[in-house]
């Protein structure tokens, strides 16, 4: 049985405020429709999610927010604020940690850490922009072993101004 990973970074955010912290910053207009956008991309491959793992940060709870709301379905959903502007190795290490009954995992969080992830998994420079998603697949029975490069493929890369 094949493991689906995707990685999504969270829809463009609001830098209007400079009041507000970046932590706190709200998507803006363009975010608020490349969400829902990319979630019909996802539900187009017929990928049905088991768990979400997501910053805490306010952007990637909004974009989150409109997501579950175009899946339709009920998401578990674990907020986690270890993510917000996680390096690669957190990321790598909060998936390696995942039950291994969850087939299919989305983690929604920030560059400079998804874009480098993505990158090293597919040996290239991959540009990652806001509301990005990647599409992995790995055949391990278990989350620890598909974070090891060997052990994971690209099936796709959905950008939203690509649709």
């Amino acid at each position: 049985m094949k493991r689906n990973l995707l990685l999504m970074r969270h829809a463009k955010s609001d830098w209007s405020d400079s009041s507000l912290n970046d932590y706190s910053r709200a998507l803006n207009r363009s975010g608020r429709e490349a969400a829902p956008k990319m979630a019909e991309w996802i539900v187009d491959r017929k990928l049905r999610i088991d768990l979400i793992l997501a910053s805490s940060a306010r952007r990637v709870e909004e974009t989150v927010a409109l997501l579950v709301t175009t899946l339709g379905a009920e998401v578990e959903l674990r907020w986690d604020r270890e993510l917000y502007l996680a390096p690669p190795y957190v990321i790598r290490q909060k998936i390696a940690a995942v039950e291994p009954e969850k087939q299919t995992l989305l983690v929604v969080g920030h560059n400079p850490g998804l874009e480098t992830l993505v990158s090293e998994w597919c040996s290239m420079l991959i540009p990652f922009p806001t509301a990005a998603v990647a599409w992995f697949q790995c055949t391990s029975s278990n989350w620890d072993e598909v974070c090891e490069k060997e052990e994971i493929r690209l099936k796709e890369i959905g950008r939203p101004k690509e649709l």
